[in-house]
């Protein structure tokens, strides 16, 4: 993925900047995470022997999240541009509740908080649609950077093992991001733009765990990103 990044800023560095336009922007995003299912077949293992249910990895590690993100870049002419971003999360909290064990007085067996943070380069493409290029279809392509945290009690296994059961886990990948979407110029300062994305990551030895039972366990495999947002040129 890195190697990614350095051909982007080679391109970058061809490009005509003449009548190059400079940009910032703010949007907002919606995530959703592809999670490995064999940390949910795990616990549904330990889950069985507890004698309280089956689970899956979508039910114990939230894939849903909101976040913003702020973007800075030059469109070089109505063709293409490149930008940096930098993204930021908002922290999603998943837990699993039963009724009925006269150990568990609360019920909830999995207490689990993540959030995660990219940032990063694209390179983007534009189609006019219209002779005032107001309207435009927009193709991107680009690598990011993106770290995941994620806190976690587990009273399943505090019940099972007696003692304080919980763990902190970090994920850190480079991603290549590519999507498509449109632009419309409301005039020569402002727009709107919608677009959609997905995130692959190469897996590698970027996974942290504070605890030996997590140590083969890297949850996120790929993400769909949707987001909307207003970019302002100078």
């Amino acid at each position: 993925m890195k190697k990614i990044l350095t051909s982007l800023v080679g391109v970058m560095s061809v490009v005509a900047v003449a009548n190059a336009e400079p940009y910032v922007g703010l949007n907002l995003i919606y995530d959703n995470i592809q999670l490995d299912k064999s940390f949910g077949e795990t616990i549904s293992i330990i889950s069985e022997t507890a004698g309280i249910g089956t689970y899956e990895t979508k039910d114990l590690f939230s894939n849903n999240y909101f976040g913003a993100s702020i973007d800075a870049g030059y469109q070089f002419n109505d063709y293409i541009g490149a930008e940096a971003y930098f993204q930021y999360n908002f922290e999603s909290k998943t837990d699993v509740s039963i009724s009925g064990h006269e150990f568990l007085p609360d019920g909830k067996i999995w207490d689990s908080k993540s959030n995660f943070m990219s940032g990063g380069l694209d390179i983007m493409g534009y189609l006019p649609l219209n002779s005032c290029h107001s309207f435009s279809l927009i193709g991107t392509i680009g690598g990011g950077y993106y770290y995941f945290k994620n806190k976690t009690d587990i009273p399943l296994l505090t019940l099972i093992l007696g003692d304080l059961y919980q763990f902190d886990t970090h994920e850190h990948h480079f991603g290549l991001r590519m999507g498509a979407g449109f632009q419309y110029n409301f005039n020569e300062s402002m727009s709107v733009r919608a677009l959609g994305r997905y995130v692959m990551w190469k897996h590698d030895d970027s996974y942290t765990t504070t605890d030996t039972f997590m140590d083969d366990f890297t949850p996120v495999n790929g993400m769909w990103e949707g987001s909307i947002g207003i970019q302002y040129k100078f």
